[in-house]
């Protein structure tokens, strides 16, 4: 038997990616799991299908991948960027989303316009925060979507470069 659960990140540059994990029962899933009640990440629903958890996490607003390599790139504690951390993280967020993409596609599955959430952009002057306020200005759209993948990271990787104090 499978217990599977949608989760959801709610703070730093994660928030808004969900994941679906899956358990034998619901026991297992609260013993295992304590960092719940720290507040990062969020219970979407419990004990649903793996093929309703594949198309419930494959509308990820794009653009949360984007906030969330980041957030991986810049684990630095002034929030600079990590230039080791680049191409990896960048090359993991376009993986999620084109993966969601082809999922969709694949199951039919169309992205709504409803708001989705967005990290909290400080206003400080890290490249992390820099690039949260780019990525919110150069990819507002209200399904969350990043357009043309190529395109898009492209544009990240010119303001990396460009913000990063490197």
């Amino acid at each position: 038997m499978s217990y599977i659960v949608i989760l959801e990140y709610v703070s730093a540059g994660y928030t808004g990616v969900r994941f679906y994990l899956d358990y034998n029962n619901k026991s297992q899933f609260e013993d295992l799991n304590p960092q719940l009640k720290d507040g990062r990440i969020h219970v979407v629903v419990e004990d649903v299908s793996e093929s309703y958890a594949k198309d419930y996490v494959s509308l990820t607003p794009e653009v949360c991948y984007l906030t969330a390599a980041v957030e991986e790139m810049c684990q630095t504690k002034d929030g600079s960027v990590d230039t080791k951390m680049v191409q990896y993280s960048l090359s993991k967020a376009k993986s999620f989303i084109s993966a969601n993409r082809e999922h969709r596609l694949k199951n039919g599955i169309v992205t709504s316009n409803s708001p989705f959430p967005f990290v909290s952009v400080r206003n400080d002057i890290s490249d992390k925060d820099m690039l949260f306020s780019f990525i919110q200005t150069y990819f507002y759209n209200l399904d969350g979507s990043v357009g043309d993948l190529e395109e898009a990271f492209d544009a990240i990787e010119q303001a990396i470069y460009g913000f990063s104090s490197f």
